[in-house]
């Protein structure tokens, strides 16, 4: 400290340098963090709305008013202004019969792979585009933060010269480890025998 300097001129300045730390990097970093946290619980409470998709085998066993306040509330859940991308009474009458038919530990994926194969999803729209949606929806993030992490890993300041296409196979087989461990690379090894540039004399 010098002479002309006072102990409060110093703390004061400290002070505001800590209060612009906060005020231009803790607090927005803060903020940021509680809108997300924010974000991931309302879609985990729309994702409560198909939750009773997840036993569609069970349904049968469903008070029908019930299953029809839960096709309702999916409805509800999926129209924006006029448009709505399922007629929540249809999916109620396509469940009640669509559980006559299938088994009752049928999974929703097996379901819906049924109506394809047999190719009535036009009978059942409403509860195939559900489905399809149940199927969809993200849970976690956790496979985009898995290939953020990775991409970190493969694309460094050592290989910043990488084209697009190369960064994305090599991210792919990085994250599918366990597949690309179980491949055979003969192939690759004659290629590089044959382009290799070593003369033997």
């Amino acid at each position: 400290m010098f002479d002309y300097e006072s102990p409060s001129m110093s703390t004061s300045v400290s002070d505001s340098n800590v209060n612009s730390f906060k005020n231009e990097y803790f607090f927005p970093i803060l903020d940021q963090g509680i809108v997300s946290i924010n974000e991931r619980f309302q879609q985990l409470d729309k994702f409560n709305e198909f939750g009773f998709l997840y036993n569609i085998g069970s349904i049968s066993k469903m008070n029908k008013d019930d299953l029809m306040k839960n096709c309702m509330d999916i409805q509800n859940l999926l129209e924006v202004g006029d448009t709505k991308d399922i007629n929540g009474r249809e999916m109620f009458d396509e469940l009640v019969i669509l559980c006559e038919i299938i088994e009752e530990d049928t999974s929703p994926l097996k379901v819906l792979e049924k109506i394809f194969s047999y190719s009535v999803d036009d009978i059942y729209c409403n509860v195939s585009i559900v489905l399809r949606i149940l199927l969809t929806m993200p849970v976690t993030t956790a496979s985009a933060e898995r290939s953020f992490s990775k991409l970190k890993l493969i694309k460094n300041y050592l290989r910043s010269t990488l084209s697009q296409e190369k960064v994305t196979n090599l991210t792919i087989i990085s994250i599918e480890k366990e597949i690309a461990d179980q491949l055979k690379y003969d192939i690759i090894d004659q290629f590089a025998d044959i382009k290799s540039r070593k003369v033997i004399f």
